[in-house]
């Protein structure tokens, strides 16, 4: 009883997150972007690793995401992120470096839904 509450509980959590991030995005416009545009995101990374043995040890880092959208919905999406460790656990001291690098195109489809005409309709 317990496990079936707390996946009820964890799935309307999820429901309710996934809403509002949808929420917080902009709506197309009909016509469709003409002009090109550029996201930028600088972000902290921290991670926690080999936690399964015991000698877990904390990797600090970042990463820079970059969004190009140049045309019509067609863009390139980039992302490079970068970890360190001066000294993982143990006697070993040996330090440690995790660097990605992930790029490729990006599709966004424009949507006929807006939420602005949404609430309109369910104030009206």
């Amino acid at each position: 009883m317990r496990k079936f509450i707390r996946v009820k509980v964890l799935l309307a959590g999820a429901c309710i997150v996934i809403g509002l991030t949808a929420w917080g995005q902009p709506a197309p416009s009909p016509e469709g972007q003409t002009s090109g545009s550029l996201d930028v995101a600088v972000v902290y990374n921290p991670l926690i690793a080999n936690v399964v043995s015991g000698n877990s040890f904390w990797m600090q880092g970042g990463s820079v995401q970059v969004h190009g959208q140049f045309w019509h919905g067609l863009g390139v999406v980039a992302d490079v992120s970068g970890l360190h460790t001066a000294s993982t656990s143990g006697s070993s001291g040996v330090g440690l470096d995790l660097v990605t690098a992930t790029f490729g195109p990006r599709r966004i489809a424009a949507t006929q839904f807006s939420a602005r005409r949404w609430v309109a309709r369910r104030t009206a």
